[in-house]
């Protein structure tokens, strides 16, 4: 595979996973396996919320004067979940 196919599956993925926690509310979000997916993403991600995944940090990135906080990505993690399924995580700033 690319690495151009590999970043266009990831900015996918990093796009729809903050869609997802963007509509999730703060109240109800649950974490039971502490690895900060919550559990109502990973059963939308048929991933086990039991089980904390191993994600590799692949990039962090300096804040940026002038950028709104809630777009600045500081961190980005990678890793593999199941066979040919990966997981990609961007935090924000906020």
């Amino acid at each position: 595979m690319s690495c151009h196919r590999v970043s266009a599956i990831a900015v996918t993925l990093i796009l729809w996973l903050f869609s997802v926690l963007v509509s999730c509310p703060v109240a109800a979000v649950q974490d039971s396996d502490g690895d900060s997916l919550p559990d109502a993403v990973e059963r939308q991600l048929a991933t086990d919320p039991n089980f904390a995944e191993e994600l590799e940090l692949v990039g962090e990135f300096p804040t940026k004067e002038g950028c709104p906080p809630e777009f600045d990505v500081t961190k980005v993690y990678f890793g593999n979940v199941a066979q040919d399924r990966w997981l990609c995580r961007a935090l924000q700033l906020r």
